[in-house]
């Protein structure tokens, strides 16, 4: 098979995830599949913990030339990363967002058809 033999959009077809439904644990998120495949709301700890990074470090790095060094610690820039509050509250308005636009479109509600445009 050469490349003019390969199917058009074959690349296009996306990867299929298996959905897995959790409960909630809210009454306004119940009974809504797309809101019950969504992750756990996860809290503050739990998203500080998700976000941070920090850089590897080797002891034996400090036994290096400065020169050497120096280049060690242009890693910390690179993938150093603590969440402030300004990045928990990202993640949760975005979180609330999601969820909010999803609460009027169940679709195991009758309605879902009369209320699409």
């Amino acid at each position: 098979m050469n490349e003019i033999d390969v199917p058009l959009f074959h690349f296009s077809r996306g990867h299929f995830i298996e959905a897995d439904y959790q409960d909630p644990l809210l009454e306004d998120y119940r009974n809504n599949p797309l809101l019950e495949a969504l992750p756990p709301i996860w809290d503050d700890k739990t998203v500080a913990k998700q976000l941070a990074a920090n850089p590897s470090f080797n002891v034996a790095e400090r036994e290096l030339p400065v020169h050497l060094r120096m280049h060690c610690v242009q890693r910390i820039s690179r993938d150093f990363f603590r969440p402030l509050s300004r990045h928990l509250e990202l993640q949760q308005s975005l979180s609330r967002l999601i969820r909010d636009g999803y609460v009027g479109r169940n679709p195991l509600t009758p309605n879902l058809c009369i209320q699409s445009p």
